[in-house]
């Protein structure tokens, strides 16, 4: 009797081919755990928001200033030095973005009164367009009543006070990019602790940090370029305060998906007020083809696929990031989505196969092995001089994707052999499921 009690609790006895304690989840259950687990975390994060949404933004930043301040030190200039070179210039960025914003919503604040008359006037004809026709214009009476320019000014000013007293999600910005830049100094030995112990979780981390500088960059360089344009188009057509609204197009460049709508709003309805139809039709067409001819056609000859997330992805990241963390939330929804896929997906090897849902259409198929993450995303162009890709040594600010002996991948349980790779079933490895 007491032979056999062993033997059923470790499922080794006769039944053990039927019930094994180390038998995995069914697929089913498992998203259904992943799923409630990831309900309690985005509540909790929730909660902290305010920490949460501009340490993460200053993490992406130090990320990105990285290969700058591995250059400056590779031109002899001491460490101190370069990462308070790099601290001065993402303070400088920071300053005139915050400082940019709020003046152009003052300068908002004092132009739309003079529109009011036009605003009840366009409303009336517009009313008065449908009646002749025979439309019921009871709901449009509503609709057009709750276009007044005093609820947005007040809403605008509410918005520059919200700016102004943003003092304590400020001082967690400036205090994060300070710490983190002179830990960055000490990475580098950790990363080499983790490539040893974590080798799958080191290379996903070393793709993480590459592909967020790759989105900031590009985001920001190409973004910049059709900014530019469309300053140069509304101030050609006599849009009141063009450069106010280059610099919205800019921001809300980095919101995925609908940043573009959300940019060509406002000036169109501005040039729809000041200049009539045909002006606000121009100003749509220009923007919708700059925006096309730059973003959807010039950038990706230049940089292929940034991110590697397919259109669906970004827009439900947008949605979740923004009802969790607010409004900074929209803008760092692609880099979030990309730090919690590093983490809960590429590092595992048995979850590869969730990238098939997430992937863009011209991404690469995702790695199984560490090596295998060495060189499979296409480089920026070498002319950027912070676009560095990892070596194979690591750096102080991204994990290196570096590629593990034989001896380390027998040694570690988690990293498949030559004996899993045998087709099973469908022709699928074992790896693969």
């Amino acid at each position: 009797m007491s032979d056999r009690t062993p033997s059923a609790r470790t499922g080794r006895g006769r039944g053990s081919a039927l019930i094994r304690d180390d038998a995995p989840l069914p697929i089913g259950i498992g998203l259904i755990l992943v799923s409630a687990a990831l309900v309690v975390v985005a509540i909790g994060l929730r909660y902290i928001a305010g920490i949460v949404g501009p340490t993460f933004l200053a993490l992406t930043l130090v990320l990105t200033v990285g290969p700058m301040r591995q250059r400056l030190v590779r031109w002899h200039l001491p460490g101190w030095l370069a990462s308070l070179l790099m601290l001065i210039l993402l303070y400088a960025v920071i300053f005139g973005i915050l400082t940019g914003v709020a003046v152009s919503i003052a300068q908002l604040v004092q132009v739309l009164p003079r529109y009011a008359g036009t605003v009840n006037e366009m409303s009336g004809e517009v009313l008065r367009w449908l009646s002749e026709r025979g439309i019921d214009t009871s709901n449009a009476d509503l609709l057009l009543g709750q276009l007044d320019l005093g609820r947005i000014i007040q809403l605008l000013q509410g918005l520059l006070a919200g700016v102004s007293s943003a003092g304590t999600i400020i001082f967690v910005l400036a205090m994060a990019v300070a710490f983190l830049l002179v830990d960055s100094t000490a990475m580098e030995g950790r990363l080499a602790s983790l490539r040893q112990y974590q080798p799958y979780l080191a290379a996903a981390l070393g793709d993480f940090g590459y592909r967020v500088r790759r989105y900031w960059v590009v985001n920001t360089l190409f973004g910049l370029i059709v900014a530019v344009l469309d300053t140069i188009v509304l101030f050609a057509l006599g849009v009141p305060l063009p450069f106010v609204w280059g610099l919205f197009a800019w921001v809300t460049n980095y919101i995925p998906n609908i940043g573009f709508v959300v940019g060509l709003v406002p000036p169109a309805l501005l040039a729809l007020l000041d200049g009539g139809p045909v002006e606000a039709l121009i100003v749509v067409i220009a923007y919708s083809v700059l925006n096309f001819v730059i973003q959807a056609i010039i950038q990706p000859k230049f940089t292929g696929d940034a991110v590697g997330l397919n259109t669906t992805v970004t827009f439900v990241s947008l949605v979740f990031w923004t009802s969790v963390i607010g409004a900074l939330g929209s803008i760092l929804a692609v880099p979030l989505t990309l730090f919690a896929k590093s983490l809960l997906i590429d590092s595992s090897p048995r979850l590869q196969w969730v990238n098939v849902f997430l992937r863009s259409k011209d991404a690469e198929e995702p790695p199984v092995r560490p090596q295998w993450q060495l060189h499979h995303v296409p480089s920026l162009p070498r002319w950027l001089p912070w676009t560095d890709r990892p070596a194979a040594g690591g750096s102080a600010e991204t994990p290196a994707r570096e590629t593990e002996s034989p001896a380390r991948e027998t040694e570690s349980p988690a990293k498949p052999g030559p004996a899993d790779q045998h087709p099973v079933g469908d022709g699928q490895t074992d790896v693969e499921r």
